[in-house]
This record gives C-alpha cells, sequence and structure tokens, in this order.
C-alpha cells in the first residue's frame, strides 16, 4: 500500500500545512510583517 496515496496522509498534511500558515499569520499579525515584508521583497 503507498502511504502518498493514502487519505489519512493527505489530511494530515493539509492540516498540517493549514495550523502552518495560521502560525505564520499570527506571528506577523504579532510582529506588524517585518518577516512577510522581507519575504517579499526578496521574492520580487
Amino acid at each position: 500500500m503507498n502511504v502518498l496515496s493514502s487519505p489519512n496522509f493527505k489530511t494530515a498534511i493539509a492540516s498540517l500545512a493549514f495550523v502552518s500558515v495560521v502560525m505564520v499569520w499570527a506571528v506577523e499579525a504579532r510582529f506588524d510583517r517585518p518577516f512577510l515584508d522581507a519575504v517579499m521583497a526578496l521574492v520580487s
């Protein structure tokens, strides 16, 4: 059985990604987004 095709695995990855985004958003909101601004400057 392929672990990568398991619905539980996909759900776990999606949940982890969602939690990560929420945590980053919370940190950015607290620190007035200097990190996000720096990343945007690097990307653009």
